[in-house]
């Protein structure tokens, strides 16, 4: 099927949403219980689904189901309560690679300019109309893990999230207790201290805010933060001058979902110092 050709078909945009596959299980014995016509994408593509008024496509990747010329006005977006299932990090996993993974069918869902877009405020128990005839009673949610709460972006207007030390990646003197602690010893050549931890975000202004705790020796160095996405980004140049907590507030707009970088690093040598980061406090400013 072309890209330019318009789908006659319903698509639901079902992003890896916490509690997905109890989503899934609704929404199959729902149109089953119908007799309507249920296609998954990711599956099995029946080419004359896009193409049949009576069908009701669904699919995780917004981009899928642009490419198949998903028409907007009869597009459902379902972002559920605005976390992406992924309750916990598996032992030897790499982290920054599930995030990314996970995270960047949430944003692109929510980028994707569906005409309804189902979202926390929308589940109150009530069954949800997803399709024309295709009513669904929302899935209990379970109780979220402290990562899954804190990745609560997605189709939230008031999205306000904390991510902690364990979120990012250190460097190599300080990989052991940094993930733990937060605690850094800044001993060494000019660096990068702490990146990550690239969360697909969704477009908007974001607001970044920092706490940074330094000891005497360490509040005498120069530093760099960086906020935004991996290649564009911006900047602050500080020198704490004094011992203590400091917070330190920046926004960056991201005009499509991309992955969010944080980063620290020492702009010069350091001969003695330790800093404690106390991870950042993101929250939504406003729309693209």
């Amino acid at each position: 099927m072309s890209a330019a050709t318009t789908s006659t078909a319903r698509w639901i945009i079902l992003p890896t949403v916490r509690g997905r596959e109890a989503w899934r299980t609704a929404i199959v014995a729902g149109a089953r219980a119908e007799g309507l016509r249920l296609v998954d994408w990711d599956s099995a593509r029946q080419a004359d689904a896009a193409n049949d008024p009576a069908a009701i496509i669904l699919t995780k990747d917004a981009d899928a189901a642009r490419a198949a010329g998903a028409a907007a006005e009869r597009t459902t977006v379902l972002l559920g309560t605005g976390a992406p299932d992924l309750d916990a990090i598996p032992a030897g996993a790499d982290r920054n690679a599930l995030l990314l993974h996970t995270t960047q069918f949430m944003a692109r869902a929510e980028a994707f300019p569906a005409s309804r877009a189902v979202c926390a405020q929308d589940l109150d128990g009530a069954p949800v109309e997803l399709a024309p005839g295709l009513g669904v009673v929302p899935p209990e949610d379970q109780v979220p893990s402290d990562l899954s709460r804190n990745l609560e972006l997605y189709g939230r207007s008031d999205a306000a999230v904390i991510w902690g030390p364990s979120f990012f990646t250190y460097d190599a003197r300080n990989a052991d207790q940094g993930p733990k602690t937060g605690e850094m010893d800044l001993t060494g050549r000019p660096r990068f201290l702490i990146h990550g931890p690239y969360i697909v975000m969704p477009p908007g202004r974001w607001k970044a805010v920092f706490r940074l705790s330094f000891d005497r020796p360490g509040s005498r160095v120069r530093f760099r933060l960086d906020w935004g996405g991996q290649t564009e980004y911006d900047s602050e140049e500080f020198t704490p001058g004094k011992p203590g907590l400091f917070e330190i507030e920046m926004d960056y707009i991201w005009r499509e979902p991309a992955p969010a970088e944080f980063r620290i690093l020492t702009l010069e040598g350091v001969f003695d110092g330790r800093l404690i980061f106390g991870g950042v406090k993101v929250s939504r400013i406003s729309d693209a």
